[in-house]
């Protein structure tokens, strides 16, 4: 199977096992509120602290900094699996550089809370990605609550 088709079908089983499991893109015309200097390196904090531990696959540790909803309709064993193998499709992790970024209340499941998004384009060794990670406030800490990657378009 040539590298291409793996990918997409990874793609597919990832956004369709994570879209059914609540872990929700947020709304992007919700995602216009960018939050102070500071309220952004709160979260930024907790987001890089996040991707450290998915670029060093350390993916068990991962589990206490995952929000319940991402956790909600698939099981921690569940979506470490589906992120190891999504994140092995790609290769080692090269570099990242933020494009976007925005507080939310709102999910597009319905979820309303305070959400974090950031989008980065990210170079792995198989491909550029488009990595979008989802953050929610949960009992005053920042938590996983969603995780996408497609390939990277020239905007």
């Amino acid at each position: 199977m040539k590298l291409s088709k793996k990918i997409t079908i990874y793609f597919l089983f990832f956004s369709t096992a994570f879209s059914l499991s609540a872990i929700a893109q947020t709304n992007e015309t919700a995602v216009v509120d960018r939050g102070t200097y500071y309220q952004r390196g709160e979260v930024n904090h907790a987001v890089l602290h996040v991707l450290k531990l998915m670029d060093a696959g350390d993916y068990a540790n991962l589990s206490s900094q995952t929000s319940r909803i991402a956790t909600k309709d698939m099981s921690e064993e569940a979506s470490q699996s589906v992120l190891k193998g999504i994140r092995a499709a790609f290769g080692t992790y090269k570099d990242r550089v933020e494009e976007r970024i925005g507080f939310s209340s709102t999910m597009l499941t319905g979820e309303t809370g305070k959400f974090y998004a950031v989008v980065f384009k990210s170079e792995f060794a198989s491909m550029v990605v488009e990595e979008k990670v989802i953050m929610s406030l949960e009992d005053g800490q920042w938590k996983l609550a969603g995780y996408f990657l497609q390939p990277y378009r020239t905007k």
